[in-house]
């Protein structure tokens, strides 16, 4: 479908790091009840969400949550089930869940909606609409003042839109009116009568892909590609490892009798353990911002040179005796070795099966040979010659 991908990858971006730096500035925190009116003594450990005020905004998450009060602000909403109703909401509305209700509530903003099933019903007025789902239903009584831009599986418009609507679906259902342009493309032309659209109708049909058979010279075209592609990869960052990271080599070298190895894996059984974990609670918790994405960031980089990385811990095991901070000549013979593994790992990552569990045990490594690589001082690197 035109455009689909990049419009749900945009948005699910959008939603989550809004989300994610809404909460970590978010000031005062309050329990409150997502079933009954916030003002309730009455707190269910079923019902109960956590909800965050900062200048009138409104953040809530849970399971189910039942939003019944009037918000002078954003709100940014996420659950399994988000019902929004008899509310008014002065600001823009972002909302996640599976099963999203806006019923009979005036939001003077947009809403961006993401989910399996969105629906906008009663007398629910909306100044403009992002929905992205399975399911989208505008009910026969909802108004969109300005816009809606919707794309899932089947839209159904029972109600009015003020402006334009931009639609991109299997299946369109039009039994409101728009008073401006209809733009979509879906599976088939949808029926609609005389004075519904005001404006003029653009239609564009989506065909159904047929999944062809590969060739096998296609087949092997896709694995020359996987082969050149991880075998370049691996010389470039290399080249890194093995002439400009002098450390790096002495936590190889400083391993004996494959020692490199196990250390290596509990290094790296520590770090995926231990380094999101802190820096996640970082995050959240507003202790150290900075610092926690630092850590996030430091940690998905390991990742991307982790395979190259545990090349190059393979390649330091096998020419101990070629070693030598001083003699370039033998950095380059180290080198040269580290080539030739390079070809034989890029060689096998192409085979079904062999190849990612290969690339995995590598990346594994790497990432713990990073790991000692940081956190080894440099004498105790020496005692362990």
């Amino acid at each position: 479908m035109k455009n689909k991908k990049i419009f749900i990858a945009i948005l699910i971006i959008a939603l989550l790091f809004t989300a994610i730096i809404s909460t970590v500035n978010a000031t005062e925190q309050v329990e409150t009840n997502a079933v009954e009116n916030v003002t309730s003594a009455e707190v269910e450990e079923e019902t109960t969400t956590d909800v965050k005020y900062e200048i009138g905004d409104l953040y809530a998450a849970d399971e189910k949550l039942t939003i019944e009060e009037d918000v002078y602000g954003n709100a940014f909403i996420m659950g399994k089930d988000v019902t929004i109703t008899d509310s008014k909401i002065n600001g823009d509305v972002f909302v996640m869940g599976m099963n999203v209700t806006i019923d009979d509530t005036d939001i003077t903003g947009s809403v961006f909606a993401l989910g399996q099933n969105i629906e906008f019903t009663g007398e629910s007025s909306i100044t403009q609409v992002y929905a992205c789902g399975q399911n989208i239903l505008l009910g026969q009584n909802a108004l969109i003042s300005r816009d809606i831009r919707a794309t899932g599986e089947t839209v159904r418009i029972l109600g009015t839109i003020g402006n334009n609507a931009f639609i991109d679906c299997n299946t369109l259902e039009l039994n409101g009116k728009i008073l401006g342009n209809l733009d979509y493309a879906a599976k088939e032309e949808a029926e609609i009568a005389d004075g519904q659209v005001s404006g003029t109708v653009d239609f564009s049909l989506v065909e159904e892909t047929v999944q062809q058979e590969k060739t096998i010279g296609d087949k092997l075209k896709e694995a020359f590609k996987d082969f050149v592609g991880i075998f370049i990869t691996l010389l470039l960052i290399g080249i890194v490892f093995i002439f400009l990271d002098k450390k790096f080599l002495k936590t190889v070298y400083a391993s004996s009798n494959g020692g490199a190895i196990g250390k290596s894996l509990l290094f790296a059984l520590l770090g995926f353990a231990v380094i999101p974990l802190i820096g996640i609670i970082l995050l959240f918790t507003g202790i150290g911002t900075k610092t926690g994405l630092a850590l996030i960031y430091a940690f998905f980089l390991g990742i991307l040179i982790s395979v190259p990385a545990g090349v190059a811990l393979v390649t330091g095991m096998t020419c101990r005796s070629k070693y030598s901070e001083e003699n370039k000549a033998n950095r380059k013979a180290a080198y040269g070795r580290y080539v030739l593994i390079s070809l034989i790992f890029a060689l096998l990552n192409i085979v079904p099966i062999l190849g990612w569990m290969l690339k995995a045990f590598a990346a594994f490594l790497g990432f713990g040979a990073i790991m000692r690589n940081i956190f080894f001082k440099e004498a105790s690197l020496d005692t362990n010659k």
